[in-house]
This record gives C-alpha cells, structure tokens and sequence, in this order.
C-alpha cells in the first residue's frame, strides 16, 4: 500500500491577504461592552424574552452576591425589579427573583425583610399610586396574591435559614 501525503480537512487561510473588514455588528459590539453589566441587565431586563429577563435577573443577583459598588448604589431599584418579577407566571423569572431578594435580604436585612413581611401580608411599603395600581392587580386575581404570598413566604424561609448560620 502506498503512503500518500493527506491534506488537512479544512485548510486554514492567511488572514494576511485579506482585507481588515469591521462590521457594524461588531462596532457595536465594542460599545455595547463599554456599558457595566448592570446597565446591560437594566436593558435586559425590558425585553420582551423570558430568558433574556431571567438572565438580567441572574446577573443581578451575581453582582449583589458580589456586592459590586453599582449594584450596592441602586438596592432601591434592584428590590422594585425583584418584587415586580415575583409575581410572574413563570417560574425562570420568579425563582430568580426569589433568590435576588434572599441576595439582598442577607445584605440588607433592616431594608429588605420588614418589606418581605408587608408583602406577605398582603400590603406593600409603595408609593400611593403603586398601591392602588396593585390593588387592582390583585383584588382582580386573588389566586395570584395567594401565589405570590407563597413565593414571598419561600424568600422569607430561605432569609431566615441564611441568617441563622
């Protein structure tokens, strides 16, 4: 048998003979990383994918785990964005949300537990105007404050077995 001389299956080609292209992708590419991650999770957080948000969710709850300085900064918000995904229907979004508040509950006991507690008896510590657009919300769908109480219930479960060790 004769040893013939093989060829690679793929051949790689010099890059040097080609022109230097840069899509508009990629340009965008390099801005869109010039944002912090909570910036970029803020945005992801808006769209209209569930995994998208779930991710933004996750990320969220990473950088406060890290106690990353901008995170720390906007605690406000991030507990408003917890507790809005709480109540959703699907379960990527609320367990994320369950384990961000737990995130912000061992960091931030005095603030995030006494509104844990008022959720789960059914009142929030919200603007007037949050209070009556929730109202709505749930005396429209009792199951669904029902629900949500359970959820609220597991963050508080979880907070107290962290803070217990």
């Amino acid at each position: 048998m004769k040893e013939s001389k093989s060829k690679p299956l793929i051949e790689e080609l010099s890059n040097e003979n080609q022109p230097q292209r840069t899509s508009r992708k990629a340009e965008q590419g390099r801005e869109h990383k010039q944002q912090t991650e909570l910036e970029q999770a803020m945005e992801e957080i808006c769209d209209p994918l569930i995994p998208v948000r779930g991710h933004a969710l996750i990320t969220m709850c990473r950088l406060i785990k890290q106690r990353d300085p901008e995170a720390m900064s906007k605690q406000t918000t991030l507990l408003k964005i917890f507790q809005e995904n709480l109540a959703h229907f699907d379960s990527y979004l609320y367990l994320s949300a369950v384990n961000g508040l737990v995130a912000m509950a061992d960091l931030f006991p005095d603030e995030v537990i006494p509104c844990l507690v008022q959720e789960f008896k059914g009142r929030t510590m919200q603007t007037d105007s949050d209070k009556s657009e929730r109202s709505q919300k749930v005396s429209a769908d009792g199951r669904h404050s029902a629900e949500t109480r359970m959820k609220v219930g597991e963050c508080l479960v979880q907070t107290s077995r962290n803070l217990s060790k």
